[in-house]
């Protein structure tokens, strides 16, 4: 059985579990596109009114960096763009936010009663491409999945698309149409999905998208660890050497590097696919984040009520200042103090932080600005401002780590 059948295999069996061995592309990365600053683009995007808060010196001295180690990190065709959605706050403004929430008023917190929401009237569910390990929640994004079903009142809210039965195939109930689940979690085009193709099957699912990504930098070694657990019955973490080897086969060089090309792959694919449209991008580092994971979390709530699913809770807060709202009580039970708690573990484990070369963490930062180029050169698509800010962000997060 080939690696790709494997996993296809495994997919089916282990339908929470989402992996599988990368092929390799020789073709090198940074010969695919020739990035040209497109002015009437410039003016649309300018016209916003929208800057990216961040870079200052940061930037400077990442930019530095890059340019003493050879390797130019901006073309000299290209003009950088630097955008960012005012609901969007930058990792710098998010970790400088001094929260006034008082957290210990939701100790007592009791979830909601879903017995309102199961006569609701639903639509169908929508895509929700995940790379894997975006999503929060080390067993298949087991906390993703809890807090979708708090949030909707529906207990199977959360459904993936390869788990199948007599009953159950492609998140859709054969015998009871409307029991159609609230997102259908897919890793297409990592495994591929042509028969059908997802724009083939646009009468079963929402017309909008919703994206969960990871910065390369962390999901890279979580992507290794997740399938060392899953075909090899790893326990606890891999050995260093043993990532080291991986980092270096997959992540590469500046004419080899399998692993980033797939990861922009995943994100190209949903933003440009017909007829659908991304909605809202899900960034892995949001979710627990005191600043980011309340605006994400409203953000999604808002994007459901639009499209017709099932919420159980307003995203407006109490006017009492420092006391979290129902919605917000929710998202730190059931999210927040959930991945803190693995955080933990994995700590009082001694897990090791894989490390990079750093012409690695170059390469990657170099990546990710060349796609943030691309993505602002091109055809507007939903969702553009919110991915240049992640992009952007995915990458003063690389120049300014230390390892």
């Amino acid at each position: 059985m080939s690696r790709n059948e494997e996993d296809t295999s495994m997919m089916r069996k282990r339908t929470t579990n989402i992996t599988r061995d990368i092929s390799i592309d020789s073709q090198n990365p940074a010969h695919d596109y020739e990035i040209k600053p497109h002015p009437k683009r410039m003016r649309q995007l300018l016209s916003c009114g929208r800057f990216l808060l961040v870079t200052g010196l940061l930037s400077m001295f990442g930019l530095l960096l890059l340019a003493i180690s050879g390797i130019d990190p901006a073309p000299s065709n290209f003009v950088s763009h630097k955008i960012e959605s005012s609901s969007v706050p930058s990792t710098h403004a998010s970790n400088a936010a001094v929260t006034t929430q008082d957290w210990s008023q939701c100790a007592a917190y009791v979830p909601k009663s879903n017995a309102r929401m199961k006569a609701a009237n639903k639509t169908e569910p929508l895509w929700l491409p995940a790379y894997p390990t975006s999503l929060p929640g080390k067993t298949g994004g087991a906390i993703y999945s809890g807090f979708l079903s708090a949030l909707t009142g529906i207990d199977s809210a959360s459904r993936n698309y390869y788990r199948s039965s007599k009953k159950l195939k492609r998140c859709h109930y054969i015998d009871d149409p409307n029991d159609k689940g609230i997102t259908c979690e897919i890793v297409h085009p990592i495994v591929p999905c042509e028969r059908p193709h997802p724009s083939a099957q646009s009468a079963n699912f929402g017309k909008v998208v919703l994206v969960a990504i990871r910065n390369p930098i962390t999901a890279f070694p979580a992507y290794h660890q997740e399938k060392a657990e899953k075909y090899h019955n790893t326990n606890g973490q891999v050995d260093k050497s043993e990532w080291v080897t991986f980092r270096d086969q997959w992540v590469g060089n500046a004419t080899h590097n399998p692993l980033f090309d797939e990861w922009k792959k995943f994100v190209v694919e949903w933003r440009d696919m017909s007829p659908y449209s991304v909605s809202l991008y899900l960034p892995h580092e949001w979710w627990p984040d005191e600043v980011k994971g309340l605006i994400l979390i409203k953000q999604l709530t808002e994007v459901l009520k639009n499209e017709g699913l099932p919420v159980m809770f307003k995203t407006t807060t109490y006017t009492h200042p420092g006391k979290p709202s129902d919605l917000e009580c929710m998202w730190y039970k059931k999210v927040r103090e959930l991945m803190i708690a693995e955080e933990k573990n994995r700590i009082e484990e001694g897990w090791y932080t894989p490390d990079y070369q750093p012409e690695q963490r170059q390469l990657l930062a170099v990546e990710l600005t060349k796609f943030a180029a691309q993505v602002s050169e091109g055809d507007s698509r939903p969702g553009d401002e919110q991915l240049l800010a992640i992009l952007n962000e995915y990458r003063d997060s690389i120049l300014s780590s230390k390892s």
